[in-house]
């Protein structure tokens, strides 16, 4: 007998098997007879968060429709980042990569626009520059970085 005939002959008893088993068998069914009632409705929260507490001077008119203009559009507050340090050598960038992590920065680095060998390290960015400020005087505090505020791009 050949190898095609026994692969035909075992398809075959293979779906009638399947067609027998379906047949006499009944599928088993699992009955939950503890009923759950899901609220329909979206709770409201209340955050208590003043949404205009440390604007940027000029950034209160952004949130003001009648005032938009199309300059308003385009041209919105500008966020701030901190570049901490270059650095040549990928593994000295790691280890302060995690060491600012474990001091609770959002850190990120990018590379160089100068240099294809050169990375750059950052923290931010963030919306105000005073907590951009105050993120440069610790990490001046900190030693071994010449960290600078700038715009983020």
């Amino acid at each position: 007998m050949s190898i095609v005939k026994r692969i035909n002959y075992f398809l075959i008893f293979s779906v009638l098997g399947f067609i027998l088993l379906a047949t006499f068998k009944q599928p088993v069914t699992y009955e939950n007879n503890d009923p759950v009632d899901f609220v329909k409705e979206i709770p409201e929260i209340q955050l208590n968060i003043p949404l205009d507490e440390g604007l940027e001077k000029g950034a209160e008119n952004i949130y003001n429709p009648e005032e938009f203009t199309p300059s308003d559009l385009t041209n919105f507050s500008p966020a701030w980042t901190i570049k901490v340090k270059t650095y040549s050598d990928k593994g000295k960038l790691l280890e302060d990569i995690n060491y600012l992590k474990k001091l609770g920065y959002k850190v990120y680095s990018r590379f160089d626009k100068n240099s294809i060998n050169t990375f750059n390290l950052y923290i931010g960015p963030t919306l105000l520059k005073k907590d951009s400020l105050l993120s440069l005087e610790e990490l001046q505090d900190l030693g071994g970085f010449n960290p600078e505020v700038l715009k983020y791009d």
